[in-house]
């Protein structure tokens, strides 16, 4: 039987990476140690004749009897994909995103299907890597590209305008360019800080600030954009200012 031979279950036990085998069913007959220990640490002890859905509590695979494998859902999962390819001969790798009812949160995950054969019998071998943080990593490096790339535009029109206003207007503008400036300071600190965050080093630094002071620089920032050309951008005069 697979799952009490010792040169796979040793192997897979081994492995750092969570490790399942299921049968030509999608229902696990062995689960690695690191991934039995991770779902014991959640209080999932019904783990043999499971699929991998409804081990890990996807909150799809309720949605039909069949359960995992079975659901619209299950049309555009990485995991399931994988499974299906695996279970016409061929290994495929995939992501998906299990959004669980049983684990706190949801989880990332790279995931590989490949057939196996033991003793004559077939089953799929199916390894799971984490990769909540690289994608969190990448959705952040976005997200701070995307507003220094906007904070630097603002900056450019600025100096733009400066080149071309009289000697009045050239004050103001310096005004703002100041405050832009500080804000392209602010946005790579902030990111220097999210780094820190992500190794648990952050001490968090709290200030009060005003709202309208806030929608003040975001709006004198813009003003100098290329995307407000020919447009106004003003704050409303019913804003609250709160702090």
């Amino acid at each position: 039987m697979l799952a009490t031979a010792p040169a796979v279950t040793a192997a897979l036990d081994g492995m750092l990476n969570f490790s399942l085998i299921l049968n030509r069913q999608r229902q696990a007959v062995f689960v690695n140690k690191p991934f039995r220990d991770f779902l014991d640490k959640n209080g999932i002890t019904e783990i043999i004749g499971q699929r991998p859905g409804n081990l890990a509590g996807c909150r799809h695979s309720t949605e039909t009897s069949g359960g995992c494998g079975t659901t619209e859902s299950c049309l555009r999962c990485g995991a399931a994909i994988a499974i299906a390819q695996a279970l016409n001969a061929k290994e495929s790798v995939r992501e998906c995103r299990i959004m669980s009812n049983k684990i706190g949160d949801d989880m990332d995950l790279a995931v590989s299907a490949c057939p196996y054969t033991y003793e004559g019998e077939e089953f799929l071998l199916m390894s799971l890597i984490a990769i909540s943080s690289k994608n969190r990593r990448e959705a952040l490096e976005h997200i701070f590209f995307h507003d220094i790339v906007n904070t630097a535009g603002a900056m450019q029109g600025l100096i733009y305008l400066m080149m071309d206003a009289g000697p009045a207007e050239v004050k103001s503008y310096v005004t703002d360019a100041a405050k832009a400036s500080g804000r392209l300071i602010g946005q790579i600190l902030s990111q220097k800080d999210l780094a820190a965050a992500e190794r648990g080093d952050l001490r968090p630094d709290i200030s009060q600030v005003r709202t309208t002071d806030l929608l003040n620089e975001i709006a004198s920032l813009f003003r100098a954009h290329p995307v407000a050309k020919d447009k106004s951008i003003v704050l409303a005069g019913n804003c609250q200012d709160l702090r």
